[in-house]
């Protein structure tokens, strides 16, 4: 797929040096080849680096950066009766898991989105479509997706899209299974950081779109541990880094 869709290594190569921490290292760089012409710079680079660093991983930046772009308000259980069905959104997989017999299964953050869809799903007997390619080859996420719910949640899937690679093919190419069959209403389920993209995205396809997010950022710690770097508080100041970075990359492509 990465070979049948240059684009998808484009957009990689991007993501990789244009976000943390990516680049950090062409600022050490930088700051390596500078360190005897420009010794200033090469300083400025390596400050700049431990000082971003520093600030990323601290739990209070990374849950203002994270709150900055998601959409974090439950559905409420009158919305959830008047959709026609619920739709969750791929995120990653965890290739040939040990525990799994080698197989291929859904990432520990896709279980999150899955416990969520099949509690909605519980509650309202809505039918469940799963979104969400294979753009690196094996079984596609929507097929791991459905066996996850069937085999974990006793939910079963009726719909699965499996040819998007990214959340604007999601939206397309669930929309051609949905509008065919005759639904026009969805309950949208993904993390809620990756919401306000997933939102927009699917509000373009012509259904009408209720967000159910799950994964909401969580209060900001008290001090001292509030600004104590940690490796979880990084992750998720990259989270919403990417989400912002791909908010405006779709939208200066137009595709909302």
């Amino acid at each position: 797929m990465l070979i049948e869709r240059p684009e998808l290594w484009l957009s990689a190569l991007v993501g990789a040096f244009v976000l943390p921490p990516g680049v950090w290292l062409w600022l050490l760089a930088l700051a390596a080849w500078q360190r005897r012409r420009r010794p200033w710079l090469a300083r400025l680079c390596v400050g700049g680096t431990m000082l971003t660093l520093y600030a990323l991983s601290t739990p209070w930046l990374a849950a203002r950066l994270q709150q900055s772009v998601e959409i974090a308000t439950p559905i409420r259980a009158a919305d959830l009766q008047q959709v026609d069905a619920i739709v969750v959104l791929g995120g990653g997989r965890r290739e040939a898991a040990a525990d799994q017999g080698g197989m291929d299964t859904v990432s520990d953050g896709q279980l999150l989105r899955l416990r969520h869809a099949a509690q909605l799903a519980r509650q309202s007997g809505k039918p469940l479509l799963a979104s969400g390619g294979s753009p690196e080859g094996g079984p596609a996420e929507a097929e791991l997706m459905a066996l996850s719910l069937a085999q974990d949640f006793a939910t079963p899937v009726r719909w699965q899209e499996t040819r998007s690679v990214n959340t604007a093919e999601n939206a397309r190419f669930s929309a051609e299974i949905l509008h065919a069959a005759g639904v026009r209403r969805i309950a949208l389920v993904t993390h809620s950081w990756h919401m306000p993209r997933a939102l927009r995205s699917f509000a373009a396809t012509g259904l009408q779109v209720i967000p159910a997010p799950t994964g909401q950022s969580r209060p900001t710690l008290r001090l001292p541990y509030s600004v104590l770097p940690s490796a979880q508080a990084l992750w998720h100041s990259s989270q919403a880094l990417r989400e912002g970075v791909g908010l405006l990359a779709y939208a200066l492509r137009g595709v909302f």
